[in-house]
C-alpha cells in the first residue's frame, strides 16, 4: 500500500514540473520560467487548432533553434512529437560563417513549415534570386514560413514572394506572432495569408489579452492555461508579474 501510495503521488499531472526555462536576462535578471505539463500541452493544441495544417500533413522541419529557449524547445521540438513529425537538425546559423550550412541543408530537405529569424530569411531571400535547387527544394512542400525574434524588413517579404511566385506561381503563407517563454511561448498569431511587416495577430484559442496603457506605450497582458504559474524559487518575482486580475504582465519580457 505504502508503495502504491508512493507511485500515486510521483505520476505527472498537468500541474507537474515539466522543465524550467531560464529567460535571457535582456530586459532584467535571468529568471528561471516553470513550465508545466499544462502549459505544454494547452499550447500545442493551441497551435494546432491555429495551424491546422499541421494535423492535416504530418510536420516535417529543418531547425536550429536551442531546445533551451522556449521557440526551439517548446515551440517547435514540441510541435515535432506532439504530430509525430520529423525534425532535422540544422547545424547552421544566422550568421555569416554558418548560414552556408543552412542553406545547404535546405538544398536536401523541404519542410513543410520553416521557423527562422528576420537575419536568416534575408539570407534565405538573397540566395534564392540564383539558387535554383534551393527555391525548387524549400517551396516544393512548405506551408507555412514563419519569422520571430524581431521584425522582418518588408523588402525581404517582397523577394520572397518574387521567388515563390516564380518557382510555384503562388505566394506561401508568413506567419508571425507574439508570445515568450512564460506564455509557452505561442500567444499571438497572424490569421490573415496577406499579412505586412508590422502585424501581429490575434491571440490564439483559451488565451486572453488585456491592452493597457503605459505612459503611451502599450503592455499586452496575458492570462490562459499556456501561461505560467511563476518563477522558480523567487515568490517576489512571481508575485510582480501577476496584475490584480491574474493577466501576468509583460512590461519586462524576455523572449
Amino acid at each position: 500500500v505504502e508503495a502504491d501510495v508512493d507511485i500515486a503521488h510521483r505520476r505527472v499531472g498537468p500541474e507537474t514540473v515539466a522543465k524550467i526555462l531560464l529567460t535571457s536576462g535582456s530586459t532584467s535578471d535571468p529568471k528561471g520560467v516553470v513550465t508545466t505539463q499544462r502549459m505544454m500541452c494547452t499550447n500545442q493544441a493551441q497551435l494546432a487548432a491555429a495551424y491546422p495544417f499541421v494535423q492535416a500533413r504530418t510536420p516535417r522541419m529543418v531547425d536550429w533553434l536551442p531546445w533551451n529557449h522556449t521557440f526551439g524547445g517548446n515551440h517547435n521540438f514540441g510541435m515535432v512529437v506532439f504530430h509525430g513529425g520529423t525534425m532535422y537538425i540544422d547545424d547552421g546559423k544566422p550568421t555569416p560563417t554558418l548560414m552556408h550550412e543552412t542553406l545547404r541543408n535546405l538544398r536536401e530537405i523541404a519542410p513543410t513549415v520553416y521557423f527562422n529569424v528576420p537575419t536568416g530569411f534575408e539570407a534565405i531571400a538573397l540566395a534564392m534570386k540564383t539558387d535554383d535547387l534551393l527555391r525548387k527544394t524549400l517551396l516544393s512542400r512548405v506551408q507555412m514560413f514563419f519569422y520571430a525574434g524581431a521584425a522582418l524588413a518588408q523588402p525581404i517579404w517582397d523577394s520572397l514572394y518574387e521567388s515563390q511566385e516564380r518557382e510555384i506561381g503562388e505566394r506561401i503563407v508568413m506567419g508571425t506572432g507574439l508570445g515568450m517563454t512564460e506564455s509557452g511561448p505561442f500567444g499571438i498569431f497572424v490569421t490573415n495569408p496577406n499579412v505586412s511587416a508590422g502585424d501581429l495577430g490575434v491571440p490564439t484559442p483559451g488565451l486572453e489579452l488585456k491592452l493597457v496603457d503605459m505612459g503611451g506605450k502599450t503592455e499586452v497582458r496575458y492570462r490562459g492555461p499556456n501561461i505560467t504559474p511563476g518563477y522558480w524559487r523567487n515568490e517576489e518575482e512571481t508575485k510582480g508579474a501577476f496584475d490584480g486580475e491574474g493577466f501576468f504582465c509583460t512590461i519586462c519580457w524576455d523572449w
